[in-house]
């Protein structure tokens, strides 16, 4: 879940409470589960930080790869 640049503090704040309530509640959860998707519960800060890391690990792949824009 994400929200535009520029929402305010207590909106991302109520989104990402109202978002960890739900992925933490077992049945929910385990439908999650059933269609082999992995919750991972993230305040908004470790979300920025995990989204920047997997931005770092893609960026790295492309220039492994050799791929360009054409």
């Amino acid at each position: 879940m994400s929200a535009p640049a520029g929402t305010p503090a207590a909106i991302v704040q109520r989104i990402n409470t109202e978002m960890r309530a739900l992925v933490t509640d077992p049945a929910f959860s385990k439908k999650l589960m059933e269609l082999g998707l992995v919750t991972q519960p993230m305040s908004t800060t470790e979300l920025v930080a995990f989204f920047k890391s997997e931005e770092a690990k893609a960026a790295q792949l492309i220039r492994q790869s050799g791929a360009v824009i054409d």
